[in-house]
């Protein structure tokens, strides 16, 4: 790659003994710039003279596949429920859980309202008669 080519001679003029400011002017960077390619190609060798992203490596609000998993089997057991009412079962936010619910491509089923709510009340009862056992 031209660039690295020039980061390289860069570098090994100022090792020959070149003056700094001469090696600036001739490939037109600065200190800043030059140091920072040179700190670089010690550290890493050719390797370093790359350009590195500066994107974020990670996601770090992503929801955790564990939660997904949740959510799918949750949604897989109760399809008529929606994102709010899953909610109440399970301390995801609903709008995250309507993402999940489009990601994973999972198809919704009607259920009157009564019924619905008989079903989440039963399930609500028995989460915390689970959480009261755990302590």
């Amino acid at each position: 790659n031209h660039i690295i080519d020039l980061r390289l001679a860069m570098i090994s003029e100022k090792e020959d003994g070149a003056k700094m400011d001469s090696i600036l002017i001739k490939y037109k960077t600065t200190k800043p710039t030059f140091y920072k390619f040179f700190k670089r190609y010690h550290q890493f060798g050719e390797a370093g003279l790359h350009d590195i992203s500066k994107a974020p490596q990670n996601h770090g609000t992503k929801t955790s596949e564990k939660d997904e998993r949740v959510v799918e089997e949750l949604f897989v057991q109760h399809p008529y429920f929606s994102s709010y009412e899953l909610n109440q079962l399970i301390p995801i936010n609903p709008r995250t859980i309507q993402r999940i619910i489009l990601r994973k491509n999972l198809k919704k089923v009607y259920k009157p309202k009564s019924q619905k709510k008989t079903i989440l009340e039963k399930l609500k009862k028995e989460s915390e008669q689970k959480r009261k056992q755990k302590k």
